[in-house]
């Protein structure tokens, strides 16, 4: 059975992360992009209400 309260060492790429914010606070440089298409038939405004619950959500 697994330990909920196992922990595992991070990898050198999470450590390189970690370092470039311990370096470069409060910055952008750490944003993970990526892109997907959608199709033509997308609501956009449910798709901006959406992604204000979560951020919302992220905050609280």
């Amino acid at each position: 059975m697994n330990n909920v309260n196992e922990k595992f060492e991070i990898t050198h790429l999470q450590k390189r992360i970690w370092y470039n914010e311990v370096l470069f606070p409060n910055t952008s440089m750490n944003n993970i992009v990526s892109k997907i298409n959608i199709g033509s038939n997308l609501d956009v405004k449910l798709l901006e209400k959406t992604i204000n619950i979560i951020i919302k959500k992220m905050i609280h």
